[in-house]
Parts: structure tokens; sequence; C-alpha cells
């Protein structure tokens, strides 16, 4: 992996675990979410008009844009149920650990990038790291709901695959900081009918999490695009595997900040997780 995409994806990693286990603290997760992306979309609009005025929004790569606005805004809300029926470190391992296994997976057939035997053993370890998270991870004193507990992180984790391979496809379009842009504002405007009928709540968490909204956005804006740049001079399937190290420091800021419990079997399960990662980044 080239080493200024690892730089690039690690520090994508870390604001990224920063920004959701803030969402977690979050009390409507989902209005959360929508408030931190927003501001982070009104941050990076100058990058868009920039980019306009110098032609540089070609027609062809619109279908991406379009697209990513349509999965990034399911997968807001799903992320937002991940969380709000599940403990962080379990959502966000089992949603990142599936996310990279199938990016790699699908690059392979779209992009033609090919996985070597490292790369394959990465994968598996990734997938042994989501059964061992999602199976034995769980608080014994606030089980995961069979159902609706796994449900939305592997839904998730689906979600994260498909929009990174298509936004892969999008930077050759777009600049980073424009695609991050047109996604942001393209996903919080559709997502708006649905916030504006919870309009009470959405005051209400303004109120009580404003500063911790404000950090997020911060966060929002960092990890993103830095993934973005990034694709654009490596293999996405070595920039989304490098990116879940951001599993190791969400395991360690639930049980940490969160002070979630039972940390020994999550542990184990991301540190599975980041030797797949790191097969995939050696492949």
């Amino acid at each position: 992996m080239i080493l200024t995409a690892l730089a690039l994806v690690l520090l994508a990693a870390l604001m990224h675990a920063v920004w959701n286990a803030m969402a977690k603290r979050g009390k409507n997760k989902f209005l959360f979410l929508w408030c931190s992306a927003s501001i982070a979309s009104l941050i990076l609009a100058p990058a868009l008009v920039v980019d306009g005025i110098r032609g540089g929004l070609p027609r062809e790569g619109w279908v991406y844009a379009l697209l990513s606005i349509g999965i990034h805004a399911i997968y807001f809300y799903s992320l937002g149920q991940a969380y709000k029926v599940n403990d962080f470190s379990i959502a966000y391992s089992m949603s990142r650990g599936l996310g990279v296994g199938l990016t790699g997976i699908g690059a392979y057939f779209l992009f033609d990038e090919r996985l070597a035997v490292f790369g394959i053993t990465g994968i598996c370890l990734i997938v042994a790291g989501i059964v061992i998270v999602g199976s034995f991870g769980q608080n014994t004193q606030k089980p995961v709901q069979t159902k609706s507990g796994l449900f939305w992180p592997l839904l998730t984790g689906i979600l994260i695959g498909v929009y990174s391979l298509n936004d892969k496809a999008g930077v050759n379009y777009f600049s980073p900081l424009s695609f991050g842009a047109i996604l942001y504002l393209g996903t919080m405007l559709v997502l708006t009918p649905v916030v504006l009928r919870l309009k009470r709540q959405l005051l209400k968490e303004w109120q009580e999490n404003k500063k911790t909204i404000l950090l997020a956005a911060i966060c929002n804006i960092g990890a993103y695009p830095l993934v973005l740049f990034a694709f654009q001079i490596d293999k996405a399937g070595y920039v989304v595997a490098g990116r879940e190290m951001s599993i190791v420091f969400g395991v360690l800021i639930g049980a940490i900040w969160l002070k979630e419990e039972n940390l020994t079997s999550r542990l184990t399960g991301a540190l599975s997780i980041l030797c797949g990662v790191t097969f995939m980044v050696l492949s």
C-alpha cells in the first residue's frame, strides 16, 4: 500500500471512530448525525462552488454522486438504528468489518483489483472477527436483540461496501472535496423531510449537544474526504482495509470513554479484524 494513502486513511480512521462515538452519546442518534453532517456540508460547500466555476463538475460524474447520496441517506438512518439497539463497539466493529470485506470482493470484480493469498486470508480473518464480536462480545446484562440488533449493523456494513465502490469510481470525475460536499449536501436534503417531522426532538438535541455536534462535524469534514483523496492514489480494497483501523479505535473508545463492558471478547474480535486488515494492506 502506498504510504501516503496509508497515512491518510489512518488519520481518517481515528476521526471516524471519534465522531461515531460522539453520535452514540447523542440522545437521538439519527438527529445527531443529521446535524453534524449538515454543518460539515456547509463548510465544504465553497469547494463545490470553486470547482463549479472552474468547470470541474463533469456530467459523467453526477451519476455516481447521486447514487452516493441515495446510499448514504439509507446508511445514516441504518447507522443511527444500529447505535440505538447496540453498544457502540458491537455496532461499529460489525458494520466496519463487513464493509471492508465486501469492498475487497467488489473491487476485484468491478475494478479488476486482484486479491493475493494475503488478501483472501485477510477477508477470512475479518469475517472471523465479525463473528466473535457479534456472538461473544455482547453485554450479558444488555444482550443484542437477535433480529433488530444484528440486522442494522449488517445492513450498515453492506451499505459501506456499496458506497465505497461507488465513490471510488466517482472521484475519477470530481475532486474529493467537491464530491464530499455534494454527498453531504444531497444526503442531508434527502433526509430533511424526515427531520422536519421531529422538530421538537431536533431542537432538544441541538440544545443539549451542540458543542459535541460541532466537534463531530469537524471530524466529519476530515474523515471521509481524506478517504476520497486516498481513493485517487491507491486501490479501493487497500484504502477501505486500512481505514478499518477505526474498528480497534472504536472498541477502545467504547471501553474507555463510553464505559461499555465485556471488553475481552470485543477486543479479541477487533484484533482479528485488525489482523485481517493488515493482511489485506500487505497483499
